[in-house]
């Protein structure tokens, strides 16, 4: 199966058949942080270009109207729709894009930081409970080897496939901008 980034594409035309929807999205178990972007304002946009129909969903108003020449990027669905990301309006140089691209990789990185953070404090707690000076018994320092180390590798986990995710949300997000600039 391929990978989103290598299904995105762009297409570009005119305009026909817009009808235009704003709907309010609850949160879906988003901790009500500020940068929990899974709740608020969403735009979409049903339109055709060159007969083939584009839903267009957005974080911000949408500015198309019937014959603009518009190019959006996206991915074709298994229904023949041509599901959007961000868009820009030739015709009038408006803009927008899908603020869940952008806020994935925020998340990402979020959760690779908070992986390093959490390696850093069992880590330094495994040197500090050792230098506390008293003799451990051999199977309480065996155990709590053992333990250290299955959390320092969890936390590593953690990172690692954080930062992962970090590398292919910012490598979706770049072409998404590419193909939408002609770059």
């Amino acid at each position: 199966m391929k990978s989103m980034v290598a299904q995105l594409t762009s297409i570009e035309g005119k305009a026909s058949d817009v009808r235009q929807a704003r709907t309010t999205i609850i949160s879906n178990g988003g901790f009500g942080m500020a940068w929990d972007k899974s709740s608020g304002t969403s735009y979409e946009c049903l339109f055709r270009i060159s007969d083939a129909p584009v839903a267009l969903r957005v974080s911000s108003p949408i500015f198309i109207e019937e014959g603009e020449t518009v190019k959006v990027v996206g991915i074709q669905n298994l229904h023949g729709v041509f599901d959007a990301v961000a868009y820009c309006n030739r015709s009038s140089g408006a803009s927008g894009k899908s603020e869940s691209v952008w806020s994935r990789e925020d998340h990402a990185m979020i959760y690779a930081i908070s992986g390093a953070v959490f390696v850093f404090f069992v880590v330094s707690f495994a040197i500090w409970a050792r230098s506390q000076g008293r003799q451990p018994n051999p199977d309480d320092a065996l155990f709590m080897s053992i333990g250290v180390g299955l959390f320092v590798c969890l936390g590593l986990v953690l990172a690692l496939y954080s930062l992962r995710l970090f590398v292919r949300y910012r490598r979706e997000r770049h072409m998404i901008e590419g193909l939408l600039n002609d770059a």
